[in-house]
C-alpha cells in the first residue's frame, strides 16, 4: 500500500521511517527504491495534522492480526484524504504550470492531442528546479591512478558576491547536490557573473582533469547527425532539468569533485560541470537511455535531444516511446526548455526544415560586425567560427587561403587589402539564406533520375566539390559545400592531375553517401572523361593511380559539363595571396597589391594559344611521339621508331597537349620552339622578374615545363640581356678593357 508523508530536510537528508507489518523478517537490498521525494508546496493545517497524529498514535508493529479501532481509523482516513486532496491540488497546480508553458510553444494544429499526451506523462516534466531526480543507468567515476591529491587555496570571492555564493552552497546542500567534505582533494571555485545579474557557480577543475584518465567514448560526429534527417517533417527538442545534475557520482569518486570556499570544504554527490570526463559520461548515459531509437528516430547529441519524424502519427508514437524510456529513469525533463511538433527549430546551431538545413541567423549574424582582426589569435577565433559552417559555403578554403597564410609561423601578421576582401566575401557567403538538403537514400538508390551528383571544380589555390541530388521534380539540390586549399606540391599539378584531384577529394569527402551506390560526376574538364571511361593506363602515374583507387571504391560516371552549364564552375578564386614579409606603409599598398596579381603563376597555356601549342609540338623534334600518343600511328623510320620505344614511357598527352613524366611523380610540359624565347624573356625581364641568372631562370621553369638544352637556352638568354651587360660588375679576378692590354683569342688544336 503506498503512503506518502512530509519530512524534513536536515544536513541534506530526509528520514522515511519503515515498517515491517508481516509475521517474518523482511530484507531490503542495496539501491531498492522505496519512494520519491519532491519538495512540498504548502503545508498541513494544524488540525489535519494533530488527527494524524492521533491516528498514528495507535497503530501497532507486529503481527498482522493487529487491528485499528474503527474511530481511529475514521480519524486516519479523514487525514488522508485530506493529504490526498492536498497532493492532487498540487498536481493541478503543476498541470496548469505546464498547460501554460505548452500553449506558448506547441503549434495550435496539434495543440490538444499533444497536451493530452504531456499530461499523461505530466510526472516527467519539471518546473522548478527543486524537482531533480537521478538515474541509475549511469554514474561518473574519476579514475586517477596513482596521483596524489590535488590541493588549490581559496580564492576570495568579491565582497559585493560573498552573500549570494554562501546562499548557493546552502541551496545545494538542500537539495542534495552537495555536502560537507573533508576530503584531501580541493579545487577552487569561480564565480561568473550573467548578463542579468545572476551569478554562475563553476569549480576550476584543471588541477584534478590533469592526473584524470581521460574517458575516450566518442561523440557523435554533428554533420553525420544532421545529414540523417532526410525525409522528416516534424520535429520536437527535449532538454533535461539540469542534465548533468541527474547523474550520481560513484561513491569513492565523490570526494574528488571536493571544491574550497571561504565557508569550508564542500564536494558534489552528483556529476558536477568542469570535469574532464563528464561529456563522455554523460554521452554514455543518452546513448544507453535511448539505446535502440538513436538515428532512427531520436538524434542526441550530449544534452541536446531531437525527436524527429516523416508524419505527425509518427510523432506522437515516438515521443511516447521517448517518454516511457524517460519515466522508467525517473529522469525531468525541463517543460519550458522543450520545443514540439515543429517544422522549423534550432538543433545544434542550426536551423531544420522539412526541406532541409539551413543556418542559425541568431548565431551567424553577429559575425557581420566584428572587427577586422589585429593578431594572429583574434584570426583564428574568426575562422574557427566560420569554419563550423563551411559546409554552406562554397569554396570556403581556397576563399580563406589569404587568411590561412598569415596564421603559419613564419609569417608576419598583416591584414592588407586581400585579406580584407576575403573576410568580407565569407560574412557575407556566411549570412547567405543557403538551405542544404537532406540526402535521400532510397530515391539514390531505385530512381536512376535522382542518384546522387558530385561537381568539383579545381584551381591552383584549391579544391571543391559539392555533393547534390535531384528531386522530384528534377531540380539539383545541394546537400553539402566541401573545399579545401592545395598543398605546395598540389599547386605545381598540370591542370587534368588538378582536376583529378578534385574528383578524388569529393568522392572521399562524400563517400558515406555514396559507397555502394551510382553516383554522376560533372567535370569541365573534358580530358577527364576518356581516362575515367578507359580500361588502359593513361600514362601518368599520379592519375592512373587515383583511377585504380576511386574505381575499387565507387560506382561512378564521369561526365563533362562546361563552365557555363556546371552551376559551380569558376566559382573558386583564382587569384593567389602571397605573403606580405613586412606591413607596407599606407603609400605601399598599391604596390603590394599589384606585386601580389602579377606574381601569381600564370596557366601554363593560355587558352587562345592551345591549339597553336598543339600543332607546333606535332611539327617539332618530339612530333613523332606526339602523333604517336594522339593516333597510336607508328613512324615510318626506322631511327624515329627506335626512338619512340626508346622514349615513350617518358611521356604522356593531358589536356592535348605534351608533357613529360619525372621520375618523382611530376610532370613537366613540353615546349615548342616558337614558344621557348618568350617564356625565358618573361621569365628573366619580365614586369615582376629581378634579371636573374640564366641558372636562376632555369630553376623556376624546369618546375613546369621541359624542352631539350633548357639550361644552355636560359643561359644564352640571360648573357645577351644588354640591360644585365651594362649593369653587371666585373668579377675581382676579371681585367676591364682598359687594363687588359693588346690580347688575343688564342685557339688550340688537339695534339
Amino acid at each position: 500500500m503506498e503512503r506518502e508523508g512530509v519530512g524534513k530536510v536536515e544536513k541534506g537528508r530526509v528520514i522515511a521511517q519503515l515498517s515491517n507489518l508481516s509475521s517474518s523478517p523482511e530484507e531490503i537490498e542495496e539501491r531498492t527504491i522505496i519512494g520519491s521525494v519532491g519538495a512540498a508546496e504548502s503545508v498541513w493545517e494544524v488540525d489535519n495534522t494533530l488527527l494524524l497524529d492521533e491516528a498514528l498514535s495507535t497503530l501497532k508493529v507486529g503481527a498482522a492480526e493487529s487491528v485499528w479501532e474503527v474511530d481511529n481509523t475514521l480519524l486516519l482516513d479523514k487525514a488522508l484524504s485530506t493529504l490526498k486532496r492536498n497532493d492532487e491540488n498540487e498536481n493541478e497546480e503543476r498541470w496548469t504550470i505546464i498547460e501554460e508553458t505548452m500553449s506558448k510553444i506547441v503549434p495550435a494544429p496539434e495543440k490538444d492531442e499533444l497536451l493530452n499526451l504531456v499530461r499523461e506523462y505530466r510526472n516527467i516534466f519539471a518546473v522548478s528546479e527543486g524537482e531533480l531526480s537521478q538515474t541509475s543507468l549511469v554514474s561518473h567515476q574519476i579514475e586517477t591512478g596513482n596521483a596524489k591529491p590535488v590541493k588549490s587555496r581559496v580564492r576570495p570571492v568579491p565582497y559585493a558576491y560573498r552573500e549570494k555564493v554562501s546562499g548557493m552552497v546552502q541551496d545545494y546542500i538542500g537539495r542534495g547536490i552537495v555536502r560537507p567534505s573533508s576530503s584531501p582533494w580541493a579545487s577552487p571555485i569561480v564565480i561568473v557573473p550573467k548578463k542579468d545579474g545572476a551569478l554562475r557557480f563553476c569549480v576550476d577543475y584543471r588541477g584534478l582533469n590533469a592526473v584524470t584518465v581521460k574517458d575516450a567514448f566518442p561523440l557523435p560526429n554533428i554533420d553525420n547527425t544532421l545529414l540523417a534527417l532526410g525525409g522528416k517533417k516534424v520535429f520536437s527538442t527535449l532538454d533535461f532539468m539540469s542534465g548533468y545534475w541527474q547523474i550520481k557520482m560513484e561513491p569513492g569518486a565523490i570526494e574528488k569533485t571536493a571544491f574550497a570556499t571561504e565557508t569550508g570544504l564542500y564536494e558534489f554527490t552528483v556529476l558536477p560541470f568542469g570535469l574532464t570526463n563528464a561529456v563522455a559520461t554523460f554521452q554514455r548515459f543518452m546513448t544507453r537511455l535511448f539505446d535502440g531509437f538513436i538515428n532512427e528516430f531520436a538524434f542526441i547529441y550530449i544534452d541536446d535531444i531531437l525527436i524527429a519524424s516523416e508524419t505527425w502519427e509518427q510523432h506522437k508514437e515516438h515521443l511516447r516511446r521517448i517518454f516511457d524510456r524517460i519515466q522508467e529513469a525517473g529522469l525531468r525533463l525541463k517543460v519550458s526548455k522543450c520545443r514540439f511538433a515543429a517544422e522549423e527549430l534550432p538543433f545544434l546551431g542550426h536551423i531544420l526544415t522539412t526541406d532541409g538545413i539551413k543556418m542559425d541567423a541568431g548565431k551567424v549574424e553577429p559575425v557581420l560586425n566584428l572587427p577586422i582582426p589585429t593578431s594572429k589569435k583574434q584570426l583564428q577565433s574568426l575562422l574557427g567560427f566560420l569554419a563550423y559552417y563551411r559546409k554552406f559555403i562554397y569554396g570556403f578554403g581556397t576563399t580563406a587561403a589569404p587568411l590561412y597564410q598569415l596564421l603559419k609561423k613564419d609569417t608576419k601578421f598583416f591584414i592588407g587589402d586581400i585579406e580584407k576582401e576575403a573576410i568580407d566575401v565569407l560574412k557575407k557567403k556566411i549570412v547567405d539564406d543557403v538551405v542544404l538538403h537532406f540526402p535521400n537514400f532510397e530515391a539514390a538508390k531505385n530512381e536512376p533520375s535522382r542518384q546522387f551528383v558530385i561537381l568539383t571544380d579545381a584551381s591552383k589555390i584549391g579544391v571543391a566539390a559539392v555533393l547534390c541530388q535531384p528531386d522530384e521534380k528534377g531540380n539539383t539540390r545541394p546537400i553539402y559545400f566541401a573545399s579545401r586549399q592545395c598543398n605546395r606540391h598540389e599547386s605545381k599539378y598540370c591542370p587534368t592531375e588538378l582536376e583529378a584531384l578534385a574528383v578524388r577529394f569529393g568522392t572521399k569527402k562524400f563517400a558515406q553517401f555514396i559507397t555502394m551506390l551510382p553516383t554522376r560526376i560533372f567535370t569541365d574538364h573534358r580530358a577527364l572523361v576518356p581516362m575515367f571511361k578507359s580500361k588502359t593506363e593513361t600514362g601518368n602515374s599520379r592519375v592512373d593511380k587515383w583511377l585504380m583507387e576511386l574505381n575499387a571504391k565507387f560506382i561512378l560516371q564521369v561526365e563533362y559539363h562546361p563552365g557555363k552549364s556546371n552551376v559551380i564552375a569558376d566559382v573558386l578564386s583564382r587569384s593567389l595571396a602571397l605573403k606580405c614579409p613586412e606591413p607596407p606603409a599606407e603609400g605601399e599598398k598599391a604596390v603590394v597589391g599589384l606585386i601580389r596579381q602579377l606574381s601569381a603563376d600564370p596557366a601554363p597555356v593560355e587558352e587562345g594559344n592551345r591549339e597553336a601549342w598543339a600543332r607546333k609540338t606535332k611539327e617539332g623534334e618530339l612530333g613523332f611521339i606526339y602523333e604517336f600518343l594522339t593516333t597510336k600511328a607508328l613512324p615510318i623510320e626506322a631511327t624515329e621508331k627506335q626512338k619512340l620505344m626508346a622514349s615513350l614511357h617518358n611521356f604522356t598527352i593531358l589536356d592535348g597537349l605534351l608533357y613529360r613524366l619525372e621520375s618523382d611523380g611530376r610532370t613537366r610540359l613540353f615546349v615548342p620552339q616558337c614558344f621557348r624565347e618568350k617564356l625565358i624573356r618573361e621569365r628573366h625581364s619580365g614586369i615582376c622578374a629581378g634579371h636573374m641568372s640564366g641558372k636562376k631562370v632555369f630553376l623556376q621553369l624546369a618546375e613546369q615545363f621541359f624542352w631539350p638544352n633548357r639550361y644552355s637556352d636560359c643561359v644564352k638568354a640571360a648573357q645577351q640581356c644588354r640591360i644585365c651587360a651594362h649593369t653587371r660588375k666585373p668579377r675581382a679576378n676579371e681585367a676591364t678593357n682598359e687594363n687588359r692590354g693588346n690580347v688575343r683569342a688564342i685557339r688550340a688544336r688537339m695534339p
